[in-house]
């Protein structure tokens, strides 16, 4: 684009190899003359504020003299050819870049024309002929480089429109993925919300009502029914109870604890968990046992990992009661994206293999929070693993992979 400009620009303007000799003679005279030049018109420069401003020190325009001697002295030096246009870009470019406005590279133009226009005349004041023809090459190739720098100024400007087009679409595209979040954010809130009155509703309700009953036997005019009351006041207890540990699980989801991680033997924390609960899943008919194939150490939470098994495991013992009995295993295993746990039992399945079971407040159980997936979810999550599930009737699989780097 910048060759195809400047041919296109000398050949309108006809700049003669005659012309290119005549500017060449300048150059002896302009090598004496250009730091005197370049002096003026800084010195230009600084009675305007507005150009005054775009230089942040004098270091830096010593740097611009120095620039401007360049430029000179290869204005009538040359070549003009595709080398030449490149760096008369460059320069209207850099301009663009610290900032002078477009009006002051006419004013340049004119205090440089000027100035070189007095020393071509000097130079040929014995000639007119020569002297004319040396002013007439000057003032074309200034027309030309004037030209130049005006379309480096453009060419920038667009682009620069350009990128803060992009930019502006950028941040838009994010200003957007921002309120999407955001109203995510409040509908998983408001989901959370309601679920959250829901279950608190249904243990305050069945207090307030056995409450009532207990009153009632409290105060029969033929006596108190003290074993009524009692029985009232056990419901009562149990009702508080699940309301003490639904309070707790929504305080551990909405408020998750940093890990704090340590060297862990994956297989020795499933074998504890499998020790502790074994016990109370053998009262319900089922045989919970443990499988662990390889050696899996892996740095994380190990408080919050057995979290995550003991409400995969109860999970699992629940399913297999409420046909009567069954089979659990818990097994450890390794993969090439770290350590995978499992936990596998024979009941009879999800009623629907697609519902969202780590949504908060699903449940299939009468009495379920629906937390405990969601918070199993977290907990996996946090350690930058991942949670699926396979079911259909006589086998259902979680499986957990963290992975041990």
């Amino acid at each position: 684009m910048t060759e195809h400009v400047f041919s296109e620009l000398k050949r309108y303007v006809r700049f003669t190899d005659d012309e290119q000799r005549l500017l060449r003679a300048l150059g002896p005279e302009l090598k004496l003359r250009a730091g005197g030049i370049a002096d003026a018109f800084y010195e230009r420069l600084r009675q305007h504020e507005a150009a005054r401003r775009i230089f942040a020190s004098e270091d830096q325009i010593e740097r611009q003299k120095g620039q401007l001697v360049e430029w000179m002295l290869l204005l009538v030096a040359g070549p003009w050819d595709e080398a030449y246009a490149a760096a008369r870009f460059r320069i209207g470019r850099k301009h663009v870049e610290i900032g002078l406005p477009q009006r002051y590279m006419f004013g340049a133009m004119a205090l440089i024309r000027d100035a070189l226009s007095e020393l071509a005349r000097r130079v040929n004041a014995a000639d007119a002929v020569r002297r004319e023809d040396t002013l007439r090459a000057l003032h074309k190739i200034l027309d030309v480089e004037l030209a130049l720098m005006l379309e480096s100024y453009a060419e920038s400007h667009v682009a620069e429109v350009q990128r803060s087009e992009r930019l502006e679409a950028a941040l838009d595209k994010e200003r957007l993925a921002e309120r999407t979040r955001r109203a995510e954010g409040l509908a998983s809130l408001g989901t959370m919300a309601a679920g959250l009155a829901h279950e608190v509703r249904n243990p305050l309700n069945a207090a307030k009502l056995q409450l009532q009953l207990l009153q009632r036997k409290l105060g029969r005019p033929t006596g108190p029914d003290l074993t009524g009351a009692q029985t009232a006041a056990a419901l009562v207890s149990n009702e508080l109870n699940r309301l003490a540990v639904l309070v707790d699980e929504v305080l551990q989801f909405a408020r998750p604890q940093p890990l704090r991680r340590s060297h862990v033997d994956l297989c020795e924390t499933a074998r504890t968990i499998v020790a502790l609960a074994g016990p109370e899943a053998k009262l319900h008919g089922v045989d919970l046992r443990f499988s662990c194939s390889a050696v899996a150490m892996a740095d994380l939470d190990d408080e919050r990992i057995k979290q995550v098994l003991i409400n995969l495991v109860r999970n699992a013992v629940d399913a297999c009661e409420s046909k009567g009995g069954g089979n659990v295993l818990l097994r450890v295993e390794t993969s090439a994206e770290g350590a995978v746990i499992k936990v596998e039992d024979d009941g009879p399945g999800l009623p629907d293999p697609k519902a969202p079971i780590f949504e908060p407040f699903y449940t299939t159980k009468p009495n379920g929070t629906g937390l405990g997936l969601s918070l199993v979810h977290r907990i996996v999550n946090d350690h930058g693993g991942t949670i699926g599930c396979e079911s259909r009737p006589g086998r259902t699989v979680f499986s957990v992979t963290i992975p041990t780097r």
